[in-house]
């Protein structure tokens, strides 16, 4: 959801720098092919008892970026979702490893596309009351659907086009092709008004999009 449509400059509240963030904590899911899975699983878990740990009074920095409604919660509710889809993703790679899908590239897709798909959407993304929105949910707007599109695509090529450690590549257009679709979906899902939490819609979504997509193509 559009997390600042009433929130005055003056409140001390910095959604850029959390949308930044949010994208700049993509970038971790780029070495799980480096690392074994055990080793990612501790980083995560603890990665999500932090994010438990924080508190929105805590840290200056801290106060900044959280929203409103979490600071009278003295809680970081988001970088606790974001932090729970990044754990449900990695232990989904053995399962998906056991059923002979590759279990890490899609895994590190669905982290991609939820912090580089919302994130942009974020930073491109002016208010609902500044830009035209899309017409199933006025709290989202095109030009922010257009940066979902843009950050689930690079996911796309990230995941699929590039050679990483025991990720063989697709053939450049299959490559291609898939990131095209399913930055297309993941913009869909980003926008929708479904009351959960688009972290979850866009990063277990987006993962099992691209698994569904790969079977056909």
């Amino acid at each position: 959801m559009w997390d600042n449509p009433s929130v005055a400059n003056g409140s001390g509240y910095d959604r850029r720098t959390r949308k930044l963030l949010h994208l700049l904590l993509g970038f971790p899911a780029l070495l799980l092919p480096f690392i074994r899975h055990d080793i990612a699983l501790v980083f995560v878990i603890a990665a999500v008892l932090f994010t438990f740990w924080l508190r929105a009074d805590r840290f200056s920095f801290i106060n900044r970026l959280a929203k409103p409604s979490d600071r009278e919660l003295n809680k970081m509710t988001g970088f606790q979702v974001y932090a729970i889809v990044i754990l449900i993703l990695v232990a989904m790679i053995p399962l998906l490893d056991y059923y002979d899908v590759e279990g890490t590239r899609f895994a590190m897709f669905g982290w991609l596309a939820m912090s580089w798909g919302d994130g942009l959407s974020g930073l491109l993304g002016p208010g609902p009351r500044v830009a035209r929105t899309v017409p199933w949910n006025a709290d989202k707007t095109w030009l922010g659907s257009l940066g979902a599109l843009l950050g689930s695509f690079a996911a796309g090529l990230a995941c699929f086009a590039v050679p990483l450690a025991g990720l063989i590549p697709l053939p450049l257009l299959q490559a291609l092709l898939m990131a095209a679709s399913i930055s297309m979906v993941v913009a869909v899902l980003e926008s929708l008004q479904t009351g959960i939490d688009d972290n979850f819609t866009v990063g277990i979504g987006s993962a099992l999009t691209a698994i569904l997509i790969s079977g056909m193509l």
